[in-house]
Formats: C-alpha cells, sequence, structure tokens
C-alpha cells in the first residue's frame, strides 16, 4: 500500500506519484473524493462518498485487483454530476468496478449525471430516490447489468436519461417498477439512445421507453401487458406480447390404447 492521500476539509484526493493506494475494508465518507494521481485499487470493497471524481489528464487508474472483484462506488450527492470522468487524458479503469448512483435512501434535488468517460464498468444501478429527476449516462460506457432499482411508496423514482446519438453497450438490464410507480427510459434530449446488447433476453415490466434504439443481437421484451408504454421513436423493444396457443391441453387416461391414427381437432 504505498501512496500519500492529502485529507483537506471536506475532501479527500489522492495524489500518489507511481504508487497505489489499496483500499483495505469499506470507506463511508460524506465527503468529496479525488483521484488525481496514482492509482486507488479498490482491492473489492466498497467506497460510498458524495462525489467522486477523476477528471484530468494526470497519469492515474482506478482498479480492483481482488481476485473474486466485487469493488463498488457508491455515489449519493443529489445534483450535478456525482460521478465525474469526463476528462479522460491519462486515465486506465481496470477489472471493471461496479457503480451505484444513490444508494436508495436519497432526495434527488436534480437530474445526476453519471460521466462515463466511454470506459468499461461493472453492474451499474439507479438507485430508487424521492424526487421526481433522473440519472443521466453520458459518454457512452460499457456497463455490466444495468439495473433500474424497483420504486416504492417512499423513494418512487429511478429513472434513467442516455445522451441521445451514443450507444449504451450493457450485458443485462433489470427494470421492474409498479403501477403506482413506473420507471422511464428515455433520452437526455428529443433525440434518439442506443442501447446494446449481444446476447440474452430482458424483460422489463412497468416502464415507459422513449426514444430508444434496442440492438446488438439480445432480446428486449417489454410487453404493454406488463404494464409498459411505448412513449415513441422506439426500435427494438418488443411490445406486443406473443399470442398464446389459443389450445387446451388434452389429458389422456394412461389405459388409452390407440388401434388407429387418431386426429385431434
Amino acid at each position: 500500500r504505498v501512496g500519500v492521500v492529502r485529507r483537506t476539509y471536506p475532501d479527500i484526493t489522492i495524489l500518489s506519484y507511481g504508487g497505489t493506494v489499496q483500499l483495505a475494508s469499506n470507506i463511508n465518507t460524506n465527503k468529496y473524493f479525488y483521484l488525481t494521481q496514482g492509482t486507488l485499487d479498490l482491492n473489492g470493497y466498497t467506497l460510498r462518498t458524495l462525489i467522486f471524481s477523476s477528471s484530468n489528464t494526470n497519469t492515474r487508474a482506478l482498479i480492483d485487483s481482488a481476485v473474486a472483484g466485487g469493488g463498488k462506488i457508491i455515489v449519493t450527492n443529489t445534483n450535478g454530476t456525482p460521478f465525474s470522468m469526463g476528462t479522460t487524458g491519462g486515465l486506465t479503469v481496470l477489472n471493471a468496478p461496479d457503480i451505484d448512483m444513490g444508494d436508495s435512501a436519497v432526495t434527488q434535488t436534480a437530474d445526476v449525471t453519471f460521466a462515463s468517460g466511454g470506459k468499461t464498468f461493472g453492474d451499474f444501478k439507479v438507485t430508487k430516490h424521492k424526487g421526481n429527476y433522473k440519472c443521466i449516462i453520458t459518454g457512452a460506457p460499457i456497463l455490466g447489468v444495468l439495473t433500474l432499482e424497483t420504486p416504492d411508496v417512499t423513494y418512487q423514482y429511478s429513472g434513467l436519461k442516455n445522451t441521445a446519438a451514443t450507444i449504451l453497450t450493457v450485458a443485462g438490464i433489470v427494470a421492474e417498477g409498479t403501477v403506482d410507480y413506473t420507471i422511464p427510459i428515455q433520452s437526455a434530449t428529443a433525440a434518439t439512445h442506443t442501447i446494446s446488447q449481444t446476447s440474452g433476453t430482458n424483460t422489463v415490466k412497468y416502464c415507459t421507453i422513449t426514444n430508444s434504439i434496442a440492438t446488438g443481437g439480445a432480446t428486449f421484451n417489454s410487453y404493454t401487458t406488463d404494464g409498459n408504454v411505448d412513449g415513441g421513436g422506439n426500435t427494438g423493444w418488443i411490445f406486443t406480447a406473443p399470442p398464446s396457443s389459443g389450445y387446451a391441453p388434452v389429458i389422456l387416461d394412461k389405459n388409452l390404447i390407440f388401434k388407429k391414427n387418431v386426429i385431434f381437432k
């Protein structure tokens, strides 16, 4: 564990010239966390902070060296850009740490932005929250499973806005709203975005989907019979459930013996 951690209230800044700062336990802070230079190794632990920022041109890296993985960053600021990698010169992200936007217990006062810098991350969650605002994803990242947490009577929102004219690549989508608290999936502006997944089947429920192009080879089920709404401008999402066969099962007596061909009508 080589490196220098400079603490200046109310922020934590890592300046590690050629070395690594490795977590030895979970960190829970209500301060801002800056990765300015050097390597931050989550080492399988969770960093919970108001804002995580590594937006500069210094040589730096965010990694998770734990063999089993599991490193995660949770950001809880209620507006602005809680996760910032807008400037990525000199930045490396390895071993795909997970990201949570919120902690399922915040009140957003505006949309919050995940400025990904186009990097590759692990599973990504937009947590349920108070305040009718959404999470904006910028930078066309590659994500693991994208989860939009199910809202409830206390924390009623968990919507997503993707940057228009960009491709968000995911390993899967989990989004199940409720009759009373639906989940919006839309663009940040009045144009289409793309969600790409190479294989698998997604089935979302009680979502309102708008200006979204679903592509890549996976199946994107968004049946209206599951409470979903086609908000227009969509391609690739399947809003009409396939028809049932319409045939009732035929139960045969186990002792029934057919002497000739029998045709059931």
